[in-house]
């Protein structure tokens, strides 16, 4: 655990979370212990028990932010009480495993690697996590009231509320870096906090750009409908982005449509978007570091490292080395 150096702040009233299987789980407890804090920013490791890793939370202003990054060693169901946290928009953003869980009412949901969540209302629920799976997911708890409206439309109803979409490449970066990039102790709570809320400005102004294509599009709502799966079929595996005559099967529009359509609601061709999306991403992953030009072109689509190059150039004005972040010198 992190000591008197952080900031204490009031805490939110968390829900209690219990495993069906183990009433005295030895990582509920340490969870109940996290959430019941009052640090700025706390951290623990969970070596005992059917979870092996690492559990952080921060605190900011009128925000909360939990890092979850863990081993599944054994089968594990856990039951989440009432969360009085009814004024907030949660947002949980899956990077790598999954979950699957039943709500109050009984509905059955699942998050998959690459997705987000997003959810109003105190909800509970039952989550079943597998044997042997490695889960990295953040999750963003923020007060609704000062929030732009903009995208939050159909959130707004009575009761708990929620949204699930592909993460574009600037939302999956941001979530990586929050992940991975955490520096140690006396930095770590501002870093957190930091990022928190770049993590918060890009999912609102994800939000915000597909409301105002979608009003401002004369479209069929059926075409719109197509087009926003083609867009988060794309985004999803940006490296292989399918085709446009298999995108177009995929959603069900023909090309033409597929092709108007999404230049009219998305401001770019498909082909167009693909790239745009592909250097946006290479560029994160070389700022972040750790990663040669050759592996950052490939791991976004680049089989050709010169046309990579030229293209990164001409989106940016400066050749990709020249983005790379230098390697931390050893200590």
């Amino acid at each position: 655990m992190t000591q008197e150096a952080n900031r204490t702040r009031k805490s939110p009233a968390r829900r209690p979370l219990v495993n069906v299987g183990d009433r005295d789980c030895p990582v509920c407890r340490s969870l109940g212990r996290a959430y019941a804090s009052a640090l700025t920013h706390d951290a623990v490791y969970m070596d005992k028990g059917p979870i092996r890793g690492e559990y952080a939370r921060t605190l900011a202003e009128g925000l909360e932010l939990s890092v979850i990054d863990v081993l599944l060693l054994d089968d594990m169901t856990l039951a989440a009480g009432p969360d009085r946290r009814d004024c907030r928009l949660g947002i949980t953003c899956c990077l790598e495993g999954g979950m699957r869980w039943q709500t109050r009412e009984g509905r059955e949901m699942s998050l998959g690697a690459g997705h987000l969540l997003l959810g109003t209302g105190a909800a509970t629920g039952v989550c079943r996590l597998g044997r042997g799976q490695q889960v990295r997911f953040v999750d963003l708890a923020v007060n609704l009231d000062g929030l732009p409206a903009a995208g939050l439309a159909d959130l707004a109803g009575p009761g708990p509320q929620t949204r699930q979409t592909a993460m574009p490449p600037r939302i999956r970066a941001a979530v990586a870096d929050i992940l991975d990039g955490r520096p140690g102790d006396p930095l770590r709570a501002m870093y957190c906090q930091g990022k928190a809320r770049e993590l918060l400005a890009l999912v609102l102004d994800h939000l915000a750009r597909a409301g105002r294509a979608v009003n401002a599009a004369a479209l069929p709502a059926d075409w719109i409908q197509g087009l926003l799966r083609a867009r988060e079929a794309i985004d999803a595996d940006i490296a292989n982005a399918p085709s446009l005559a298999q995108l177009a099967r995929l959603v069900g529009l023909n090309e033409f449509k597929l092709k108007t359509g999404f230049k009219r609601l998305f401001g770019l061709p498909v082909h167009a978007y693909i790239i745009d999306q592909r250097l946006e991403t290479a560029r994160r992953l070389l700022q972040r570091g750790g990663i040669t030009v050759t592996e950052a072109a490939h791991r976004v689509g680049y089989a050709e490292l010169g046309r990579f190059a030229v293209t990164f150039r001409k989106r940016f004005g400066v050749p990709p080395s020249e983005i790379l972040r230098p390697p931390t010198p050893p200590e």
